[in-house]
């Protein structure tokens, strides 16, 4: 029998809809970041923000399909065929998480020595994409392992029927937590060091006179603001997850949390990307031109795509 909904499931549920509405756009962002990766969209950032949306869509279906939708309908149906549901939720949800998080870090890395480093930028950053795949995916790789083969078991909520997948043993659990707290407590160290090293030497550059201050003062700044929005999610994300999973919340509450703050992580930046990247925004309404941004955030050229289908 199904249990009665809470009024923060119905949130959850909302905010999981939200999500397989704007997931269409978010891919279709994706798609063209991608088939743009050699003209418009081939500088670094690019790459890097390249893999956060391919990690983003991941997310999204995980929770929405893997957590979202079978923990409200048919938790216990699909807990009956076995562990494989819930091996699977918790390791790719483990391993994604930490490539988001990665991936929001080298955005802030890369940002700073685009400014700071000019010269030496582009040697700085290796051009093939799919290093950068390699590179931002790798701190998931041990959740992913670790999760996999070890034991899952179910736990039944106490004011429901449902079920939620768990890691059985007490070690590999909180050692999990703990590695992955740590992850994020030196993701954010390294972005707030960075976004602090980007804006000094911004203000730096506005104060000189030099042909390069102009070019700043003048130039786009939507990939360093696109970075900064970016990783002030990452930073809220951490906040309220810590809070939440400090609360000693019930199961079934946790995760009509949880869930919702991992759509709205997964999904913003859809959003973000449309509203302060003009070459994405423009793409998407299919105009023939684009402008195309170089590494040091200023006019490069404008290259002509066709729409997008």
């Amino acid at each position: 029998m199904t249990a009665k909904f809470q009024f923060y499931e119905y949130i959850q549920l909302g905010f999981s809809t939200i999500a397989l509405v704007t997931l269409p756009l978010y891919i279709s962002i994706s798609y063209l970041i991608y088939s743009k990766r050699k003209t418009s969209f081939k500088t670094t950032f690019y790459k890097l923000l390249l893999v956060l949306t391919f990690c983003d869509i991941l997310s999204c279906l995980c929770n929405v399909f893997g957590a979202s939708f079978p923990f409200l309908f048919f938790s216990r149906q699909i807990s009956e065929l076995g562990t494989m549901w819930g091996r699977v939720y918790l390791s790719l949800s483990w391993c994604i998480r930490a490539s988001q998080g990665f991936s929001g870090t080298l955005l802030a890395i890369n940002r700073a020595t685009a400014i700071v480093y000019p010269i030496i930028y582009k040697k700085i950053w290796p051009n093939n994409q799919f290093t950068y795949l390699l590179f931002c995916t790798f701190p998931g790789y041990p959740f992913l392992f670790v999760i996999w083969f070890a034991d899952i078991e179910y736990v039944k909520d106490q004011e429901s029927d449902r079920i939620y997948p768990n890691i059985a043993n007490d070690q590999v659990r909180n050692g999990m937590f703990g590695f992955g707290a740590l992850l994020d407590v030196i993701s954010i160290f390294i972005i707030i060091i960075s976004y602090f090293i980007t804006l000094r030497a911004i203000r730096k550059l506005r104060r000189k006179t030099s042909v390069e201050s102009t070019r700043m003062k003048n130039g786009e700044h939507s990939a360093t603001r696109i970075a900064m929005i970016i990783c002030v999610c990452e930073i809220l994300y951490f906040i309220f997850l810590g809070i939440c999973s400090s609360m000693n919340l019930p199961t079934r509450v946790f995760y009509a949390i949880f869930s919702p703050l991992t759509d709205i992580y997964s999904m913003l930046n859809c959003y973000v990307l449309i509203a302060f990247c003009p070459p994405i925004r423009n793409g998407l309404r299919k105009k023939k031109s684009v402008i195309s941004f170089d590494d040091n955030l200023t006019f490069r050229k404008i290259t002509t795509i066709p729409a997008v289908e």
